[in-house]
């Protein structure tokens, strides 16, 4: 796996060891990532101060995307439906992105479907990546409810657009009610809504 130009890495990228010799990395490759998951990764290898030593090398950087980007990210996440399933690291590193018009490597299936749905590169470590684009639809099988993810807010009520609430915590399955971000709840019955694709479209 050969980088020509920096690639963006998100926390799972950094789990599979790919900025230290391991499976996925590239000799002389280039990383940029932000500081949001820097923070999120920075227990690993710190007894041996890795992350520190990539830093000073210049073989890592961390940049911070600008709010606009943050907005874009949260906008493109929330179209495919899959806000509830990215935590803030997440969307910084599709921010950063969209910012420096990079691509990114990640095992994350939410983020690789936002960035596919934005036309931006994904290079997978140890999956094969996805095949489609998908479009979820949240829905409780409580009541008549339903909602696209920017009709569901990840964390809270959505105003009054009819999102639902967030509590707990957890990472989801797909299918599943439990998000990075909680367990969200119909905002009619307080039913723990699920998920289906409602539409999918060829990755690019």
């Amino acid at each position: 796996m050969g980088f020509k130009r920096p690639v963006v890495l998100d926390a799972s990228a950094f789990y599979a060891g790919v900025p230290f010799a391991g499976r996925g990395s590239a000799p002389g490759a280039s990383y940029v990532t932000t500081p949001d998951v820097y923070d999120e990764v920075s227990h690993i290898k710190r007894s041996h101060g890795a992350l520190d030593a990539l830093i000073a090398s210049g073989r890592l950087s961390l940049a911070r995307p600008v709010p606009a980007r943050m907005h874009e990210a949260r906008s493109a996440a929330e179209a495919t439906g899959d806000m509830p399933n990215l935590s803030e690291p997440d969307v910084s590193a599709i921010a950063l992105c969209m910012q420096a018009g990079l691509g990114i490597v990640t095992d994350d299936y939410a983020v690789s479907n936002v960035m596919r749905s934005l036309n931006l590169d994904v290079t997978p470590v140890m999956t094969r990546g996805i095949s489609a684009v998908v479009k979820w639809q949240y829905y409780c099988p409580g009541c008549s409810y339903a909602g696209t993810g920017d009709a569901v807010c990840a964390g809270g009520r959505s105003g009054g657009r009819g999102g639902g609430r967030a509590k707990g915590g957890g990472t989801t399955p797909s299918g599943n009610n439990d998000s990075k971000r909680g367990r969200i709840e119909c905002p009619s019955c307080g039913t723990a809504l699920k998920r289906r694709a409602l539409k999918r479209s060829a990755a690019k």
